[in-house]
């Protein structure tokens, strides 16, 4: 009979571990609660756009202060002047605090291809974000977007996109039918649909292995709760948008939607890292 002894005791999550070493059997108590891994954030704006700019020491105070140990970064710029240099120099300047992700407009065709080449081969960027609404195509509209996916797809990068369903460009199906086209890119929903269209995005999730749900945006502690009930905490990333959002509001609402420790672990960082291999 083994127990859990010491702390371990009022703790939920308490497992035996037993090893054997010079023929004796060692028992270790390991307690899920006193793991805390990374804490990464997938969804973050940097750079200028017209009415808006932040920096990347705007964005490393709002971490140090929520602590969030990593972000995705990305330009917040959707169209125009995208600035992804200014995203790997933000890298570079904190190589341990952020993941840079590139930005296109697909609609851009052979540049936009060649523009994330050089993000991935000359910049280090490590994935693409997308966004067909605010940039006027559907992520479905295969003359435009699969040949930015067939890049993602050659470098193993996954993708984020916008993927609000209150808009013919980004509904849970058309990503259904890029998950499907392209099954060796992932790709992360995020907003996960919100809001008229997260239980789609939540069984659309659950069918394809591919596609995960980014929280960022859906303040409901109800559909996140039902998606970790649909399709597990493995299919769950956190993400916040800033500056738009707030990551101690991010952290609050996972924390109250998802109550087993080594769930919250995953959808705050642990999912995360194994899609980008950190």
């Amino acid at each position: 009979m083994h127990e859990c002894v010491g702390a371990a005791q009022d703790q939920t999550f308490c497992t035996i571990y037993r090893k054997i070493y010079n023929n004796a059997e060692l028992t270790f108590v390991f307690n899920e609660e006193w793991v805390q891994i990374r804490v990464v954030d997938s969804h973050n704006h940097i750079g200028r756009r017209i009415g808006w700019e932040r920096s990347v020491e705007d964005l490393m105070r709002e971490m140090d202060h929520a602590g969030i140990d990593m972000a995705v970064v990305f330009p917040i710029a959707l169209a125009g002047k995208i600035d992804n240099d200014y995203v790997a120099n933000a890298v570079k300047k904190y190589p341990d605090r952020l993941i840079g992700f590139a930005t296109v407009d697909p609609q851009f065709g052979d540049s936009a291809v060649e523009e994330l080449e050089r993000c991935v081969t000359k910049l280090g960027l490590k994935g693409l974000k997308l966004h067909p609404d605010g940039s006027g195509y559907p992520i479905d509209d295969h003359t435009k977007t699969d040949p930015i996916f067939e890049v993602c797809a050659k470098h193993r990068i996954p993708v984020i996109s916008h993927a609000q369903g209150d808009n013919p460009r980004t509904m849970p199906l058309q990503f259904e039918e890029m998950a499907k086209t392209f099954p060796d890119v992932t790709i992360m929903m995020a907003h996960m649909g919100a809001w008229q269209s997260t239980y789609q995005a939540i069984r659309v999730a659950k069918r394809n292995d591919n596609l995960f749900l980014e929280t960022a945006g859906n303040p409901f502690v109800g559909e996140i709760s039902w998606a970790l009930k649909e399709v597990g905490a493995h299919k769950i990333i956190m993400g916040t948008d800033t500056p738009f959002g707030d990551f101690e509001v991010s952290l609050k609402i996972i924390e109250k939607a998802v109550s087993k420790a080594e769930e919250r672990n995953l959808v705050r960082g642990g999912n995360l890292e194994k899609i980008l291999g950190i």
